[in-house]
């Protein structure tokens, strides 16, 4: 433990981690929680440089670096190795020996003797990870060694978040909603994110930040070799830009409009069987193989109430005009597409028992929350930040 700092309350505990500073626009945690996240964050660097060397660091990543988390959540980390920006590439790593600090076990033990809590080894994940408690802050964390797909994914939400600053709560109000959901363990939140973040496309709010990449030059920032989970290397390409060049929002949307928008779409408008969200499309794809679901009872909407929107080594096109799917996805009833691993479909785990209690508890949600503007005091109308959380109230009430 020598070298590692304690947690001192109100003491030299800066906000000084650039990922986790938060845009006055976005949900506030207490001042007293990103204190502790940094803390915490400085000592697990800390005990990686003093262990590996000092020109390794740690940085956070997911919902925390976009203001779509609560003083509860978990903090995700990744541990940077500058000498592999692009991942496991070939020749430069083919005869070279992975470095110790990959090796999971090694990196537990180091987190143990800095005085950590190691609550668990995952070794033999698709993403091996480490996940441990800090005691002097009583912060959990999951650590893994530059899978940096998870880290560029999340600046590339963080930027969603930035152009629509009302995307961090929107994104949490689906959370909170989704974890009281039976299906909600064949589902993570990154999902969620990129499905909040598809159907604001689709209904014209977001841009496509993904468009017109492949004529950009590329960069060592640009791709990564991932391992999928039969072990094999795969080239990703993970580039996208700040803004849609001449994009403008065809509409403007509240926060309790989203709620409603997200629900209607999935509870009543969107083509299981032969559409996906992929937002690098900016929205919506028709699937190539469509699935033949079993039917499902659609509550009818009123047409008043509905919006019009508009070998070892693999290497997937970017281009996603000639982009083939694969075969297996025929298979799957619901489509999400991930936008770097293009051959993933992030609801590949939503099986038929899940997809049949998903679409009807949306079009549940969407009419208790039709039901509630309707019944809204004046008061809480007229004012955005109210009917957000009026809405959020009546969505959440049991």
């Amino acid at each position: 433990m020598l070298g590692i700092r304690r947690y001192h309350k109100g003491r030299e505990n800066t906000l000084d981690i650039p990922e986790l500073s938060r845009p006055e626009s976005w949900p506030q945690l207490p001042v007293s929680v990103l204190k502790k996240r940094c803390y915490t964050i400085r000592k697990v660097d800390e005990c990686v440089k003093q262990n590996y060397g000092a020109k390794y660091s740690v940085h956070p990543l997911g919902s925390s670096c976009y203001g779509a988390d609560t003083k509860d959540s978990d903090v995700d980390l990744i541990l940077h190795d500058p000498d592999r920006p692009c991942g496991y590439e070939l020749p430069k790593h083919q005869s070279s020996r992975t470095p110790r600090l990959y090796n999971i076990s090694v990196l537990a033990k180091a987190l143990t003797q800095s005085g950590f809590d190691v609550l668990l080894r995952l070794s033999q994940a698709t993403v091996p990870i480490v996940k441990f408690r800090d005691p002097d802050t009583g912060l959990k964390c999951d650590i893994n060694v530059n899978e940096r797909l998870g880290y560029r994914n999340t600046l590339m939400i963080r930027q969603y978040c930035t152009i629509l600053p009302i995307l961090p709560a929107f994104i949490v109000q689906l959370k909170l909603w989704a974890k009281e959901q039976k299906w909600i363990t064949n589902m993570n939140n990154y999902t969620l994110a990129i499905m909040a973040i598809g159907v604001l496309q689709h209904y014209g709010a977001l841009p496509n930040l993904q468009k017109g990449v492949e004529q950009r030059p590329m960069t060592e920032n640009g791709y990564f070799w991932t391992k999928s989970k039969r072990g094999k290397l795969q080239w990703c390409d993970t580039r996208w830009n700040d803004s849609e060049e001449g994009w403008e929002p065809t509409r403007r949307v509240t926060p309790d409009e989203c709620l409603t928008m997200w629900f209607r779409y999935w509870g009543h408008e969107h083509d299981y069987n032969g559409t996906g969200i992929d937002i690098k499309r900016g929205g919506l794809f028709q699937r190539q193989r469509p699935y033949e679901p079993e039917p499902v009872e659609v509550v009818p909407v009123d047409q008043d109430m509905k919006t019009t929107g508009r070998s070892k080594w693999v290497t997937i096109p970017s281009e996603t005009n000639i982009y083939e799917e694969p075969p297996a996805w025929a298979n799957h009833p619901f489509c999400i597409q991930d936008p770097f691993v293009r051959d993933k479909n992030l609801a590949s785990q939503m099986f038929k028992p899940q997809m049949k209690v998903f679409q009807p508890s949306c079009q549940k949600a969407f009419e208790r929350l039709e039901l509630a503007r309707a019944q809204t005091p004046g008061s809480v109308a007229s004012d955005p930040k109210l009917l957000a959380k009026y809405m959020t109230t009546m969505l959440l009430a049991p």
